[in-house]
């Protein structure tokens, strides 16, 4: 089981993605990917979340794209751990 910590908040704490931004359509977020030569498989969702498109990276990220604008619109970047129970 994970141990129960305290959480820590840093204030201004920036990430930079290198392109990938809210907004960006599915073929831009596949062509960032290609170019820097990341394996990804593309899921259309059908169900009752607000996802629309997931591209599933190998090392278990997500990249989810909402309808947004009447297109697909990236809106959610999901990193998982990949030790059991983290």
């Amino acid at each position: 089981m994970p141990e129960v910590g305290k959480l820590k908040y840093a204030s201004r704490r920036y990430v930079n993605f290198d392109g990938f931004e809210p907004g960006l359509s599915v073929g831009d977020a596949k062509s960032l990917l290609e170019n820097a030569r990341l394996a990804y498989t593309e899921k259309a969702v059908a169900n009752a979340s607000e996802t629309v498109v997931e591209l599933k990276l190998e090392n278990n990220s997500y990249l989810q794209f909402f309808m947004m604008e009447g297109r697909p619109s990236l809106a959610s970047v999901q990193a998982y751990s990949e030790h059991v129970g983290a």
